[in-house]
């Protein structure tokens, strides 16, 4: 039985074949609420609930995140009507952890989100324009105060 280095070695090799992709995220969301960034580990939370529901619950080893697997889970996203934004937001946010495992040596350097739209499609603008806003301001309601407090909100 070989012990000392090798051994030490075969344990962290052991451990990292065993990270799961929900643990991790699960740290990185933990951790970037201990620094304050709310609204990033919501954003993480988000992205890993959708692929917890894509998946069933079922975790997965870091190592089995495949070009396959996550061509699936777009076109699954896809099916269920998931705008373009929204599949890139996930995908931009499984790409940035699944690099933080690389960074951390938990998985060997591949490009699993090659195929996936990762970019922001420009939206229409669905805000009322400036006028519109004023003329509400202007608006005589008065005698009418159910419609003031609602013009108001």
């Amino acid at each position: 039985m070989k012990t000392g280095k090798n051994a030490s070695f075969r344990n962290v090799v052991e451990r990292h074949r065993s990270v799961t992709l929900f643990s991790f995220l699960d740290v990185q969301i933990a951790w970037l609420q201990t620094v304050g960034r709310d609204g990033t580990a919501q954003n993480y939370q988000r992205a890993r609930n959708s692929f917890s529901l894509y998946r069933c619950g079922r975790d997965i080893p870091l190592r089995s995140v495949t070009s396959e697997l996550i061509c699936d889970y777009e076109s699954w996203l896809k099916r269920r009507s998931v705008t373009r934004n929204t599949v890139s937001f996930y995908m931009r946010i499984l790409r940035s952890v699944y690099n933080k495992a690389v960074e951390r040596g938990l998985v060997s350097p591949s490009t699993p989100f090659k195929y996936v739209y990762t970019g922001i499609e420009k939206t229409r603008k669905r805000a009322v324009d400036e006028g519109t806003v004023v003329r509400l301001q202007q608006l005589d309601l008065s005698g009418r105060p159910s419609l003031c407090f609602a013009r108001d909100l």
